[in-house]
């Protein structure tokens, strides 16, 4: 596994386009809940095509294009796009998980893929931060 921290990615500019789009509601109709073991809910929102609106465009800018290609070492695609939604105070969080796992079950039979996340607002203990286990890359 391979973990990467890349800060200035996007401007400060962008990133409020991005918390503006998101607060727009143009993604309502396509959010749905997810239920973690604590009968507390995440919000989730996961497209496969990329349009041509804001939010779209992020999977096919060239930077993110670019840190793609060289992690997997070879010509790469997008296979889905995903935004969680945790509103501050929210009690839902993501349960333990493998994301390949889900990746197999829907088809995609070889490790060779990558998640990128873009951090909209600082990731502390209180928040609900990205957490990994080593070794868990690994199926099984």
């Amino acid at each position: 596994m391979v973990f990467a921290l890349v800060q200035g990615l996007f401007s400060a500019s962008e990133l409020e386009t991005l918390r503006v789009f998101l607060r727009s509601g143009q993604l309502s109709e396509d959010i749905f809940t997810v239920q973690d073991q604590y009968g507390s809910s995440a919000e989730l929102a996961v497209w496969t095509h990329c349009g041509d609106d804001f939010i779209a465009t992020l999977p096919r800018l060239t930077r993110m294009v670019d840190i793609a290609t060289q992690a997997i070492g070879e010509p790469i695609y997008h296979w889905h796009s995903k935004i969680t939604l945790k509103s501050p105070g929210h009690e839902g969080h993501w349960d333990w998980h493998q994301d390949y796992g889900h990746w197999y079950t829907e088809g995609c039979l070889s490790p060779e893929m990558m998640s990128i996340g873009i951090a909209l607002d600082p990731k502390t203990s209180e928040n609900g931060p990205l957490r990994l286990i080593a070794g868990s890359h690994h199926l099984g």
